[in-house]
């Protein structure tokens, strides 16, 4: 009987010493049993299911509408003089590689941009990519200090008019620069979803994303390393 009483008061006394040192107020975690966690999986899979399927069904609309984001009156400004669609199959980049048996029509321009950062394909569904210049800064990169422009300077359009969900709608790639003033003379990127990867001329840029500075502005953003040089 002295043993379990000893034992039993082992016991309490180790719960009080723990009662004792417990914060004032302080709330237990609660632990949902393994049903609940199973139903929580559920819901979450289906939800995602559901955003998935409401996407799919809203694209038609978002492609119509990305179609007049580069037509003027009726015309296609990615099909006007200064326009080249780049062959991927013809070109020796390692961006251009990764991308060469991708469908156009199955990624935007900010996975191109990103797979050009990170040397690989983004995962998941590159026509629903998006970038900021958040995303740009934690990749080591920060905006143009002068405006003499290299090659692999990244351009933001960013939009100015009130009327757009989306305050980023382009990004490109500077592709060449003049060699004594450093001015942009083409970009390379892929224009949207539907087209395929393009260069362009500065002037075909601009008219295609109303870079006017009332639609539209460019940001330009360059990976610097430690001494403030590319």
């Amino acid at each position: 009987m002295s043993d379990n009483k000893d034992g039993l008061k082992g016991e309490t006394g180790g719960q009080a010493h723990k009662s004792s040192q417990e914060k004032p107020g302080a709330a237990t975690p609660e632990v949902k049993p393994d049903w609940m966690q199973e139903v929580q999986k559920g819901t979450k899979a289906a939800l995602k299911d559901l955003i998935y399927d409401a996407n799919d069904m809203l694209e038609p609309v978002a492609k119509a509408m990305r179609s007049l984001q580069h037509k003027d009156a009726g015309v296609d400004a990615l099909k006007l003089a200064g326009w080249a669609p780049v062959d991927l199959k013809l070109e020796t980049s390692p961006l251009h590689k990764l991308l060469e048996n991708k469908p156009v029509d199955s990624y935007n321009c900010k996975y191109y941009v990103k797979g050009y950062i990170e040397g690989r394909l983004p995962p998941g569904d590159g026509r629903r990519e998006e970038m900021d210049p958040e995303y740009l800064k934690s990749k080591g990169y920060e905006p143009v200090k002068d405006h003499r422009f290299q090659p692999g300077d990244i351009v933001m359009v960013r939009t100015l008019t009130g009327n757009s969900a989306v305050r980023y709608a382009h990004v490109a790639l500077v592709e060449k620069v003049a060699p004594v003033t450093g001015n942009i003379l083409s970009f390379i990127q892929k224009p949207d979803v539907e087209h395929p990867v393009s260069r362009c001329s500065k002037a075909a840029f601009d008219a295609a994303y109303k870079v006017d500075g009332v639609n539209s502005a460019c940001e330009i953003y360059r990976k610097y390393d430690s001494n403030g040089h590319k």
